[in-house]
């Protein structure tokens, strides 16, 4: 499986996750093709329920170990007829009851033994970080204290696992947020600003056409013209 310029080995009882509209290939081994199924889904919740099975954009693959439950969780959801408005509930009831299963999968015992130590450091802070976007104070010496580890460590954790340092990755997960409420909420800028983590929307304002080249009014209108 390659994607983002990585290429990732699955094996038995792993899952990978694949945003939209990024490019990807995969392919099995032939003499000892994949068993495997695929579930498509999109809406608001879809981070947050995507960063609780322990997916990002840096981290799209994860060990889930046993997975026969949940590939009977996949068989009912795709038995759910979705002609009418009753049955869509049902099928989002059955679709949720296997994300939960993927969560608790991933939570278990067996799987936090075989996770690195490391490893479980670094998805604590970006948790951490990614629930805490808007809050102002918000820093490596914070998130570094929550977990608790010292911060030059977080630091080494953040280049290891995602190429970039604490702070930058704080600063580009809080444009991704932005650049999300400009384009799908009619939030007003200073609004996004603080959701974002900044009073001041001017600082805001600033930092974003810094990062993404446009200020977010123009980004904003950018997006609804197309």
């Amino acid at each position: 499986f390659q994607v983002n310029g990585k290429t990732y080995a699955p094996q038995k009882g792993d899952a990978f996750l694949i945003y939209p509209r990024t490019p990807f290939v995969y392919q099995s081994d032939e003499k000892n093709p994949w068993r495997y199924v695929w579930v498509h889904f999109q809406g608001a919740e879809c981070e947050e329920i995507c960063r609780a099975m322990g997916f990002s954009r840096e981290h799209p693959m994860e060990a889930f170990g046993n997975l026969e439950e949940l590939h009977r969780l996949h068989q009912k959801t795709e038995q759910v007829p979705f002609d009418d408005f009753a049955w869509q509930i049902e099928h989002k009831i059955r679709l949720y009851a296997f994300f939960k299963g993927m969560m608790e999968n991933r939570l278990s015992s067996a799987h936090q033994t075989q996770m690195s130590k490391p490893r479980r450091y670094w998805e604590q802070a970006v948790t951490y970080i990614m629930n805490h976007l808007e809050d102002e104070t918000l820093s490596a010496q914070q998130v570094a204290d929550q977990i608790p580890i010292c911060r030059k460590y977080l630091l080494t954790l953040f280049r290891e696992f995602c190429q970039t340092t604490t702070n930058d990755f704080i600063m580009s997960k809080r444009v991704d947020q932005a650049k999300r409420l400009l384009r799908y909420t009619e939030f007003t800028v200073g609004e996004v600003a603080a959701s974002c983590g900044y009073k001041d929307m001017l600082t805001f304002s600033r930092m974003f056409k810094k990062r993404v080249g446009v200020s977010p009014r123009t980004y904003r209108q950018q997006k609804m013209n197309r």
